[in-house]
């Protein structure tokens, strides 16, 4: 039985060797390959092309989830951004208003013997909370506390 590796490349240094592949035993009318045929013969084994394709699909998921994480950390930070951006837009709102003296009061609740206010403000995936307290000291100082929550959506 012979096997004849033809294709698209050259799989024979020299096609002068293939003529000579094949040599008659002597008296055995037996076919054998020539060695020196054998050893011209260039080409990928079977084996080398799996544990070649095993290592480049190791290489391809380790760069897969490098790519994945990164993303979820640009998301989370751009979310980060975000809340920082509405809590400081509710700080300077709420400037306005200690300079006005007047606080929209959603609901009042007593803690430790004085009564705060916790408003609720929403932006489409944000809650923001904001209490305002009497600064120690001068009257015209307040103190704002505002809180910005929201659902981490990208997992």
């Amino acid at each position: 039985m012979f096997m004849r590796k033809t294709g698209f490349i050259q799989l024979e240094k020299n096609i002068a060797h293939r003529l000579r592949a094949d040599v008659l035993l002597e008296g055995s009318g037996i076919w054998r390959r020539n060695r020196r045929c054998n050893l011209s013969l260039t080409g990928f084994t079977l084996l080398e092309i799996m544990v070649s394709t095993v290592i480049l699909a190791l290489l391809a998921s380790g760069i897969f989830s490098v790519l994945v994480s990164s993303r979820y950390l640009v998301a989370r930070s751009k979310t980060r951004v975000a809340a920082v951006e509405i809590a400081r837009a509710e700080i300077e709102r709420m400037r306005s208003l200690v300079d006005a003296d007047t606080f929209y009061t959603s609901g009042l609740f007593k803690a430790t013997g004085a009564w705060r206010a916790w408003n609720t403000t929403s932006y489409p995936s944000y809650r923001v909370r904001y209490r305002v307290d009497k600064g120690a000291g001068n009257a015209a100082y307040r103190k704002v506390t505002v809180q910005v929550a929201w659902n981490d959506t990208t997992i």
